[in-house]
């Protein structure tokens, strides 16, 4: 996968990434997910309107952030990288508007609500069900891809400063 470097560091949940090393986007959004998942955990053990309500807000704000970096960042990469299917992303794009849709819902509810548990139970189903998708078949196929054009990129290197090789113009 492409890497970029910061000058300062970058903070993804509760990942810090030190200014002077390469970020891995999939590194990071996988920390995304895992940060984002443990919120699911403390939400399904809390038993106070106030807990539920703040974690619910912090879960939705993270999904909303995670979400749109991955439509602007992630699916646009993915899109031209070989060993993608455009299936693949608009199922991708369609649970992340099936998840903003039940954020919508959620937003404007709160606990006491018969109701809401049961959204963000569903949502928490969403999230898990998406990022198994990414980390399984999506991720992999991004690592395969970019491994595959930096092997190409060195045999282009190589081939090209080879003095015994003529290209023959017709």
């Amino acid at each position: 996968m492409p890497t970029q470097t910061h000058e300062t560091p970058v903070y993804a949940g509760e990942l810090a990434v030190d200014s002077h090393q390469p970020v891995d986007l999939i590194d990071v959004l996988i920390q995304d997910h895992r940060n984002i998942e443990q919120l699911f955990v403390e939400y399904d053990h809390s038993s106070t309107f106030h807990n539920k309500l703040k974690l619910a807000k912090k879960i939705c704000e993270d999904l909303t952030l995670h979400t749109t970096l991955e439509e602007s960042t992630l699916y646009p990469t993915a899109r031209s990288a070989p060993g993608i299917n455009d299936n693949l992303l608009a199922k991708a794009r369609v649970e992340h508007a099936a998840q903003k849709w039940l954020m919508s819902q959620i937003k404007f509810d709160t606990p006491a609500s018969p109701l809401f548990d049961a959204k963000m139970a569903v949502l928490h189903d969403y999230f898990v069900h998406h990022t198994h998708e990414e980390e399984t078949e999506l991720f992999p196929r991004l690592a395969a891809a970019a491994t595959t054009m930096v092997t190409l990129a060195a045999e282009l290197i190589v081939e090209r400063t080879n003095p015994k090789k003529k290209v023959v113009m017709h």
